[in-house]
C-alpha cells in the first residue's frame, strides 16, 4: 500500500465520495481502513486517477501548506499628524500546497502526472454533488490532521496549478518533481 497519494475523483465514473468502493480514505472503520479499500479499488479499476508514492520507486519528500488571508492595509492621512493604518478583512486569499519528491520510474509516474494536469480541474456545478471546487485530493498515512489530508467533496477540493520535473543525479531514471495544488471551497 502507498504511504501517500494524490488522486482525483469524478462523478461521471462513480469514483466520487460516497460511491461504493471509494470511501473517504482517512476514516477508519473496523479492522480495515477505508484507505485500503479506496487505494485497492483505484489501483485495480482507475489506475490513471491515482499517483502513489511508495518506496523505493516514488518518494514524497515534503509537503508544504501556505495559507494567506486577504487583509488590506489602508493608510490614513490625518491633518493633526496622527498616523494610523486601517485594516479590512476580506477573508481568505489562498491556500497552496507544494509537494516535492522524486520519481525513479519515469514511464508511468510522469505520464500519470502529465495526464492529471491536462484534465479539467473542476466538474460542472449544474449537478448538486459535483466537485465544483476541485477534483483532486491528497492523503498521507503520516498524519491524520485536516490540513494535509483533503478528500474532494462538493464543498471543497484541490486543483493542480503547476508542476515541474527535473532530471537530477547520475542515475538516468531519477527525476525530482514539484507539484503545486491550490485549495477551493470552504475552509
Amino acid at each position: 500500500m502507498a504511504d501517500a497519494f494524490i488522486y482525483y475523483r469524478l462523478k461521471e465514473n462513480n469514483t466520487n465520495q460516497g460511491a461504493t468502493g471509494y470511501p473517504d480514505p482517512k476514516i477508519v472503520s473496523g479492522s480495515d481502513t477505508n484507505r485500503n479499500t479506496f487505494v485497492s479499488n483505484m489501483e485495480s479499476s482507475h489506475s490513471t486517477q491515482i499517483l502513489r508514492f511508495t518506496l523505493p520507486n516514488e518518494l514524497l519528500e515534503s509537503v508544504t501548506m501556505d495559507y494567506e488571508n486577504n487583509i488590506k492595509d489602508a493608510p490614513v492621512s490625518e491633518p493633526d499628524g496622527v498616523r494610523r493604518i486601517n485594516k479590512q478583512d476580506n477573508g481568505l486569499s489562498y491556500i497552496r500546497y507544494t509537494f516535492r519528491g522524486r520519481f525513479k520510474d519515469s514511464a508511468t509516474d510522469i505520464t500519470t502526472l502529465m495526464n492529471m494536469a491536462k484534465r479539467l480541474q473542476v466538474e460542472s456545478t449544474t449537478d448538486s454533488d459535483a466537485l465544483g471546487f476541485g477534483i483532486f485530493g491528497f492523503f498521507t498515512d503520516n498524519t491524520a490532521i485536516a490540513p494535509f489530508n483533503i478528500d474532494p467533496i462538493s464543498t471543497k477540493g484541490l486543483t493542480l496549478k503547476s508542476f515541474n520535473i527535473t532530471r537530477s543525479g547520475q542515475q538516468p531514471k531519477n527525476f525530482d518533481f514539484t507539484i503545486v495544488m491550490t485549495f477551493g471551497g470552504t475552509y
